[in-house]
């Protein structure tokens, strides 16, 4: 099934990228991700490693 065809957007929600492989495989056959942190909590660093994945 081939939602773009249907869709204008698709949007996946899914859980921690840390705690499951799940995201990763997502996010291999998706146009793009957004990563959500939590504001003051969450270092530039993990995000950057994240990011890179």
């Amino acid at each position: 099934m081939d939602l773009a065809n249907d869709y204008d957007m698709v949007l996946l929600d899914c859980s921690p990228i840390l705690g499951v492989s799940d995201p990763l495989v997502v996010s291999s056959i998706a146009d793009a991700t957004i990563l959500v942190v939590r504001s003051g909590s969450t270092k530039k660093a993990r995000c950057d490693r994240q990011s890179s994945c």
